[in-house]
């Protein structure tokens, strides 16, 4: 079974290509097969849609991996 992994950012996160580079390092240790789907969130339509709270964000299959984010966050584009 492959586990999805969201990655929301925005264009100007310093910290975007870290953390996929974080995610496929620990899938490959924990030889999990993983899914990666990048999010592009560039206007403020997209942060509604997606929930956007800040970048990068990380989901695993549809939840988001802070769980104080579960409960109600803002929505933003930082």
């Amino acid at each position: 079974m492959s586990v999805m992994v969201e990655v929301l950012y925005s264009s100007c996160c310093p910290f975007f290509e870290e953390t996929v580079e974080t995610i496929l390092k620990f899938s490959s240790d924990l030889k999990l097969d993983v899914e990666i789907k990048k999010i592009l969130i560039d206007d403020w339509d997209t942060a509604i849609e997606y929930s956007f709270i800040g970048s990068p964000s990380v989901r695993i299959n549809g939840l988001d991996i802070d769980p104080r984010v579960r409960r109600s966050a803002p929505v933003g584009l930082t």
